[in-house]
């Protein structure tokens, strides 16, 4: 399953394998009926079938809206598209390694679909034949509630989260280098290197904390939730150096430190590694463990009545 962070504008989900499915408003055309199933468990969004389209990217496609009926606010959500050979069970595709996950991660900023607004999906025509159903299975809101699949919306909580942290801390550093106005922007951008280097991407309590208080139930079974979250920082922080390192070698041509900061800080926002003022604890949070739950253990087997010591029994 991927739950790689995307931009929301003009993303592209495409793989090695030929599947692309397009995030991005285009204008429609005619409105035939799709070969292209569209299914969701989530019970605030609706997907609808809109038409076909054209992008010089990716040729013809296949159109759905997916519109937030609810009053809250869809920060990320989760699609698999489905090969034929994945069937339901108990009402929900059992999917391995032949279906196509997709993780679409924002922030409350600047959301993935606001209240009462849809958001556009479009699936190349070529790819319907060999993935003839697309799944919403999850979704997150801002108000630290989700819908769908438990397991796939904590791992969307849980990179939302973590961004969210590398944010609060990368942005503080970048915002202090670009102040300075006695260093050069060699300097500053050694500066800014040296800094990234030693910056944490630890998982810290308070972290955590966010995450239990918005799944309360939910343990840790696979030891996999710290991988996760430390995994996506050290991600997020490895887009900038990646950037920094474009910057030093010539890649950004007459550019200034001062320009390349507002482009980093553009997708920093944009490409929803955080928001400003969006760390804060919710009400309550601060009561839940600061530990990921662990997994309950098997139950150990009753010991057998008979007193196998006593020959005689």
């Amino acid at each position: 399953m991927a739950y790689a962070n995307q931009m929301k504008l003009a993303i592209a989900a495409c793989h090695a394998f030929a599947a692309c499915i397009v995030f991005a408003p285009t204008a429609r055309a005619q409105s035939d009926a799709s070969p292209v199933r569209l299914e969701t468990t989530v019970a605030s969004i609706t997907v609808s079938y809109t038409g076909q389209g054209s992008d010089p990217a990716i040729g013809s496609f296949y159109h759905f809206a997916a519109r937030n009926n609810s009053t809250k606010t869809v920060t990320a959500f989760h699609i698999f598209q489905i090969p034929d050979s994945v069937q339901k069970t108990n009402g929900k595709y059992a999917c391995d390694a032949t279906c196509v996950g997709t993780a679409l991660i924002a922030d409350a900023a600047d959301p993935m679909i606001k209240p009462g607004e849809a958001f556009d999906l479009h699936v190349p025509i070529e790819d319907a034949a060999r993935w003839p159903a697309i799944w919403m299975d999850a979704a997150i809101f801002s108000d630290y509630t989700y819908e769908g699949d438990e397991k796939t919306a904590a791992h969307l909580a849980l990179t939302q989260i973590a961004n969210q942290a590398e944010y609060d801390r990368m942005k503080p550093v970048l915002d202090r280098i670009a102040a300075e106005t006695n260093s050069s922007d060699n300097a500053k951008a050694e500066e800014l290197r040296s800094e990234l280097t030693v910056m944490s991407a630890d998982v810290e309590p308070e972290l955590i904390q966010r995450f239990n208080f918005w799944f309360p139930n939910l343990p840790d079974c696979g030891h996999e939730f710290a991988r996760v979250m430390k995994g996506t920082s050290v991600a997020a922080k490895h887009v900038v150096e990646r950037e920094l390192d474009k910057f030093t070698s010539g890649a950004y041509g007459a550019e200034t430190f001062a320009q390349w900061l507002v482009t980093v800080n553009a997708y920093l926002s944009k490409g929803h590694i955080g928001c400003p003022g969006c760390a804060a604890l919710p009400s309550g949070a601060a009561s839940a463990s600061s530990e990921f739950q662990p997994c309950p253990q098997a139950a150990v087997p009753a010991a057998n009545s008979q007193n196998t010591s006593n020959p005689n029994n």
